[in-house]
């Protein structure tokens, strides 16, 4: 039980409390650590730019896990826009690892909630 009450406890600290902010700047990188200690697994998100856009890294426990260089779930060759974009799907990613979810997927319907893309 105590158990199951700290973990919730650090998905709600991680969930509220380690959000982009509006006052970072969008073309700078972001960078999320976090160790869940249900599993105690190390998650690390950071975001990084590319050419014509952003993508996003995940590793657990150091090792690579995801290399997210175009937006997900939809057609095309699609970078995130600013750092901001590609760090709000990652978090999103990295919320269902902590979920339990092996290789988590992202929907339209998220990317649309998000702000990552406009409904159609």
């Amino acid at each position: 039980m105590k158990q199951t009450i700290y973990f919730f406890a650090i998905v709600l600290l991680i969930i509220f409390g380690c959000a982009p902010q509006n006052s970072v700047d969008e073309n700078s990188p972001l960078e999320f650590d976090t160790v869940f200690s249900a599993d105690s697994l190390k998650l690390h998100l950071e975001t990084y730019q590319l050419s014509d856009g952003w993508g996003y890294k995940i590793s657990v426990d150091g090792q690579k896990l995801i290399n997210q260089k175009v937006i997900p779930a939809i057609n095309g060759n699609n970078r995130f826009k600013t750092s901001q974009d590609a760090y709000k799907v990652g978090y999103l990613v990295i919320k269902k690892l902590a979920n339990g979810s092996t290789l988590p997927s992202v929907t339209v319907s998220e990317l649309i909630n998000l702000g990552i893309i406009e409904k159609q």
